[in-house]
């Protein structure tokens, strides 16, 4: 009974993993049932914890941001739910959403800086 307030979020235990690939640590974060509660029952924990961790005005490909893998408590059962219905088959449902995180992956390592453009003019 004690570990049901650890599972408000439908798959969530109560606690979020932080690896800094700079320097190697790993730290955990324990949240508690009001967190859950509070951001949509789990739905919105990951824009949360990146909206808190993310510092305005960073460099998007900088050392100084934050990747996060996220994904709320309904995404997944929702998307190869909906699959599973149309395809009747749990294997297309598996292979359309690691074809989603492989090409999410790719499209985040191929990101580059935004070029600056004021020190460029037009003439009238």
């Amino acid at each position: 009974m004690a570990n049901e307030s650890k599972r408000i979020g439908k798959g969530y235990c109560g606690r979020v993993l932080h690896v800094d690939l700079s320097t190697s640590a790993i730290s955990t974060q324990e949240l508690d049932e009001a967190f859950y509660q509070k951001y949509l029952g789990g739905l919105g924990l990951g824009a949360k914890i990146l909206w808190d961790r993310i510092k305005p005005g960073v460099d998007p490909v900088g050392p100084d941001n934050v990747l996060g893998f996220t994904a709320g408590g309904a995404v997944g059962p929702l998307v190869t739910g909906y699959i599973y219905d149309v395809t009747e088959s749990y294997r297309i449902a598996f292979l359309v959403c690691a074809f989603v995180g492989v090409a999410g992956i790719i499209l985040s390592t191929l990101l580059r800086p935004p070029r600056d453009i004021s020190h460029k003019t037009t003439a009238i």
